[in-house]
């Protein structure tokens, strides 16, 4: 490990869904989850937010608002998740370093609804789509 970056706290795994209802209680009848952030609209991304607790982690589901967009984008999904969330202490750091080394922000830091903090989304060339939220 890089003894220059500062640890981080795993989020949430997110998937992809049409209908966040349904996904909510598919994910309570099957695994036993339990609602932690009820249905919430992110307006700088047009999606609608649910975060779920899972035994010892989080699954966040995310419907995009356009009903077109949603059934593209979990079609591509195929069920796979869709991106990791991680804190950290500092996100324009992060942002700065990512981009040095190849990184993509695809959604640049905005307040987030769901959190209260700020959040963003860098794609990394070896890991995939990354959600940062600042502590």
């Amino acid at each position: 490990m890089n003894p220059m970056v500062q640890p981080t706290e795993f989020l949430h795994t997110a998937f992809l869904t049409r209908d966040i209802g349904r996904s909510i209680r598919a994910w309570q009848d099957l695994v036993g989850a339990s609602v932690e952030l009820p249905p919430t609209h992110i307006a700088a991304d047009d999606v609608n937010v649910c975060i779920l607790s899972v035994a010892n982690g989080r699954i966040e589901l995310v419907q995009p608002g356009d009903a077109a967009r949603a059934g593209h984008l979990v079609r591509e999904a195929k069920s796979h998740p869709d991106h990791v969330c991680l804190a950290c202490d500092n996100l324009d750091e992060r942002i700065a370093g990512a981009r040095e080394r190849g990184g993509i922000v695809v959604r640049p830091p905005v307040r987030s609804e769901a959190f209260g903090k700020r959040m963003c989304f860098i794609l990394y060339p070896d890991i995939g789509l990354v959600e940062w939220v600042g502590k």
